[in-house]
């Protein structure tokens, strides 16, 4: 039985919820850190060293090619290690650094974009899209009247996505750059069925 269907299971079995998180740790454990000890297991999820083993036990059936034991009796990851389950790295860490024994890696944020935008655009654009009443505001390339579409965060800066009116195109402008929002009823409001190329060309 190849181990995703012995995953599914133990899924279906009582408990499966605690032994499935726990084998998880044990993947994510020798994937990220390369190494793993049984008191480790014990103490995060507050077992017994013996139900510990039997974890590890489990995990060794479902991938018999994933462990080795090291010279200070932990374990670490084979030559042929193939992770049981999928793997993300800032989870990984956002959940490590909660653990009472500490963890050695932190995730610095340089700025948050949100924190930087100017509420009342953030709002305009939120009424506009609502309300499906097209934005008219000012940017460094003149005046501008937008159909927003979605909001756009890079990680280090803020964008809105819409139907440009005055260039007949959808197009992305930095909210930072964006002044004096105001909605206008007048104007109609072009569907986002026009922003065909979003995830293809867009931003």
């Amino acid at each position: 039985m190849d181990p995703k269907s012995r995953l599914n299971e133990i899924a279906a079995m009582r408990g499966s919820a605690a032994i499935l998180s726990r084998l998880r740790w044990i993947d994510d454990r020798i994937y990220w850190t390369r190494r793993l000890a049984r008191s480790e297991i014990s103490r995060k999820f507050s077992i017994s060293v013996t139900q510990a083993s039997n974890d590890i036990s489990v995990y060794t059936r479902l991938a018999p090619h994933n462990l080795v034991v090291l010279r200070d009796k932990r374990y670490g990851p084979a030559p042929g290690f193939a992770p049981l389950f999928d793997k993300d790295a800032k989870s990984f860490i956002e959940a490590a650094r909660n653990d009472p024994e500490g963890f050695p890696l932190a995730i610095e944020r340089s700025g948050d974009p949100w924190r930087e935008a100017t509420v009342e655009v953030v709002a305009a654009i939120i009424a506009a899209a609502v309300s499906k009443q097209p934005l008219a505001a000012s940017s460094a390339s003149g005046r501008l009247v937008l159909c927003p579409y979605r909001i756009v965060d890079d990680g280090s800066d803020l964008f809105v996505r819409g139907w440009d009116h005055e260039l007949g195109r959808v197009e992305v402008y930095r909210i930072f750059d964006l002044k004096d929002p105001r909605p206008l009823a007048a104007i109609p409001w072009i569907d986002a069925a026009a922003d065909r190329n979003y995830g293809a060309a867009g931003r």
